[in-house]
C-alpha cells in the first residue's frame, strides 16, 4: 500500500513537469532562448505547483540559461552530469532523480522531476523542478509503528528521504533489505542491523518515473514476535484503525493530488490548442 502511494505521488509530480514542458509559453521562449519570458512562466508553474521549490530550463547541452527563483551562480553553468540530464539523454519520459545537494543558494538536499521540451521533433531543452527533501519527507518520509518499527522509502542509491545524518544514511543503504530492493525485487527477510540485532524487513520497489526507488519497512525480530502473538487479540481493532486511517489520509492525498493533476490537464489543453491553431495557420 504505501509504495502504491509513493508511486502514485511521484507519478502525479511528474506528470505536471511533463505538461509544464510541453505548454507553449515555455516552449516558444526555449526555441528562442527567450529567458525573461521563460523565468516568467517558471514563476507562474511554481506559484500554482505545491512543493516545487526551484524551477529552472536548461539547452540540450544541460547548460542553464533561465531559472525562478534567480540563482546568478548557476547562471550559464553546465549539468549534464546530473542523474537526471543523463537519465534523459537515453529516454524521452519524465524522470526522477535521488536525493542531491543541489549547486544554487542555499545548497539544500533537493529531489528533481525533469521533461524534455521539444519543438518540431527536436529537443529544446530541459524543464526541472525541484523538491525540497524535508517537502517531500513531510508526505513520503519515515514513518512509525510499533515501538521501534519504521517504514522508509529510499531512493536510487538507497538514500532515506527522512536520513538526519549521512552516517544513518550509508549504514540503512548497505543493509539487505535496500540491496533488495534496489534489484528490483519484492520480499521480506531477516537480518542483524550494525548493532547485532536481530531485525525482520518487508520491502517492495517504487516504478514511477524510472526512478528505481522502494519502501522498506523494518523492525526488530523481538516486537514483530510479540506483534504476532497479540495478533489474534487485536486484528478487529487494527483493521477498523487502518481503515479510518487510509481513508483520512486518500482524502487529504487526493486533495493534494487533485489540484497537481487539474494543473497538468491545463497544461496539457493549452499544448493541445496552440498545435491545433499552429497546423491551421
Amino acid at each position: 500500500l504505501t509504495a502504491a502511494l509513493v508511486e502514485s505521488d511521484l507519478a502525479v509530480r511528474l506528470e505536471v513537469v511533463k505538461g509544464a514542458a510541453a505548454d507553449p509559453a515555455l516552449r516558444v521562449p526555449a526555441e528562442t532562448r527567450d529567458a525573461a519570458t521563460a523565468r516568467r512562466r517558471l514563476a507562474a508553474v511554481r506559484a500554482g505547483s505545491h512543493g516545487v521549490d526551484r524551477a529552472f530550463v536548461v539547452d540540450a547541452a544541460g547548460t542553464l540559461w533561465a531559472d525562478d527563483p534567480p540563482a546568478p551562480e548557476s547562471l550559464e553553468r553546465s549539468f549534464k552530469d546530473r542523474f537526471w540530464f543523463q537519465a534523459l539523454a537515453r529516454s524521452s519520459d519524465p524522470v526522477v532523480s535521488g536525493v542531491y545537494t543541489r549547486y544554487a543558494n542555499p545548497q539544500v538536499p533537493v529531489v528533481a522531476m525533469a521533461a524534455p521540451i521539444v519543438s518540431g521533433g527536436r529537443r529544446a531543452g530541459i524543464l526541472v523542478h525541484q523538491y525540497r527533501v524535508e517537502h517531500l519527507a513531510e508526505r513520503l518520509g519515515s514513518r512509525g509503528f510499533g515501538r521501534e518499527g519504521r517504514v522508509v522509502v529510499v531512493d536510487h542509491t538507497g538514500r532515506p528521504l527522512s536520513a538526519s545524518d549521512e552516517r544513518e544514511a550509508l549504514h540503512f543503504s548497505a543493509s539487505p533489505p535496500v540491496r533488495g530492493v534496489l534489484a528490483g525485487r519484492a520480499g521480506s527477510l531477516s537480518y542483524q542491523d550494525p548493532a547485532g540485532r536481530a531485525m525482520t524487513a518487508a520491502f517492495a520497489p517504487v516504478r514511477a518515473g524510472g526512478a528505481g526507488w522502494g519502501v522498506v519497512s523494518t523492525a526488530p525480530w523481538s516486537e514483530a514476535e510479540d506483534a504476532l502473538g497479540g495478533l489474534r487479540l487485536r486484528i478487529g481493532l487494527a483493521t477498523l484503525l487502518a481503515a479510518l486511517v487510509s481513508a483520512g489520509a486518500a482524502a487529504w492525498a487526493g486533495r493534494a493530488r487533485q489540484r497537481e493533476l487539474e494543473l497538468a490537464r491545463e497544461l496539457e489543453r493549452r499544448g493541445k490548442h496552440f498545435e491545433t491553431q499552429t497546423q491551421e495557420l
